[in-house]
C-alpha cells in the first residue's frame, strides 16, 4: 500500500498459485485521449514535467524506472488533480530501455503545437533530434523553464533608459 503517488493504486492477489496485479481505475482518462494537440507554453511545461516525474523520482523509492509501462493507453490522467498515473510492472520481459523511454516522451511532446512560443517548440524539437537526450537533463531543463515562466521571472525585453540619479530630500532646519 505504500507507493509513490504517481503509480496507479495496486493490489497483489494470489489466484491459483500465481501472483496477479490488480489496478484500481477511478475517474481517469488514458494519456492517448487526455492530451490536446495545441497548448500554451505553461500547459506544455506542466505536461512535460508531469510526464517525467516518475522516471526521475523512482530512485527515491528504490524502484527501477525501466519497469514503468510507457504505453499511452495504459498511462492515465486523473481527472481530479491532473496527475499522470503509471503502472509499474516489475517483469523482466517488460523492461524498457532508456532509448524507448525517450522515444515515448518525444512522441508525446513533439506533436503538441505550443501556441504562444514557437521558438521554444523548435528548441524542444532540436533537443530531441540532437541525439544525446538524458531524462534527468531534460527534466532539469523543463523545470528551469517552468520556473522562469510560471514565476514571471522572465524579464520582458525593454529598451535602455538611463535612470536619473537619486537626490536626498532637503532636511528641515533644526530648532535652535
Amino acid at each position: 500500500e505504500d507507493k509513490p503517488d504517481f503509480f496507479l493504486p495496486l493490489s497483489v492477489k494470489e489466484i491459483n498459485g500465481r501472483l496477479t496485479f490488480r489496478y484500481k481505475l477511478i475517474n481517469a482518462v488514458a494519456l492517448k485521449y487526455a492530451v490536446d494537440t495545441a497548448m500554451t507554453k505553461k500547459q506544455y511545461l506542466r505536461l512535460a514535467s508531469d510526464l517525467l516525474i516518475p522516471f526521475i523520482k523512482c530512485k527515491e523509492w528504490f524502484l527501477d524506472y525501466h519497469y514503468i509501462c510507457i504505453e499511452p493507453q495504459y498511462i492515465l490522467r486523473d481527472k481530479a488533480n491532473g496527475m499522470f498515473l503509471y503502472a509499474y510492472l516489475p517483469e523482466r520481459s517488460l523492461r524498457n530501455t532508456d532509448e524507448e523511454i525517450i522515444a515515448f516522451v518525444e512522441s508525446v511532446l513533439n506533436y503538441i503545437d505550443i501556441s504562444d512560443d514557437k521558438e521554444f517548440q523548435i528548441r524542444m524539437m532540436h533537443y530531441f533530434r540532437g541525439g544525446s537526450v538524458a531524462l534527468s537533463e531534460l527534466y532539469c531543463m523543463l523545470m528551469a523553464e517552468r520556473e522562469r515562466v510560471m514565476d514571471g521571472a522572465a524579464p520582458e525585453p525593454v529598451s535602455y533608459q538611463p535612470v536619473p540619479p537619486k537626490t536626498e530630500p532637503a532636511k528641515a532646519a533644526e530648532p535652535i
